[in-house]
């Protein structure tokens, strides 16, 4: 792997992680995602949650559960 492919994945990686899987809770107590990746064309829905969901696995970033539960530990 070139350096240039390691820090794309490094970069990806964290993209997902300390980004799009970031949890905060409100003044009232409810969890929520403050970043997030929206689409308005329903017919593109579908392929870019499949589209982000194979990067997430080819960076090998945690899934936000995953996150959740290592943060909580």
């Amino acid at each position: 792997m070139t350096e240039q492919e390691v820090e794309l994945k490094a970069l990806v990686k964290d993209f997902f992680e300390k980004f799009l899987d970031t949890w905060e809770e409100s003044d009232s107590g409810r969890e929520f995602h403050p970043i997030h990746i929206s689409c308005c064309r329903c017919m593109k829905i579908e392929p870019l949650d499949k589209l982000l969901t194979r990067i997430r696995e080819l960076s090998e970033a945690k899934t936000p559960y995953e996150l959740r539960t290592y943060n909580n530990d």
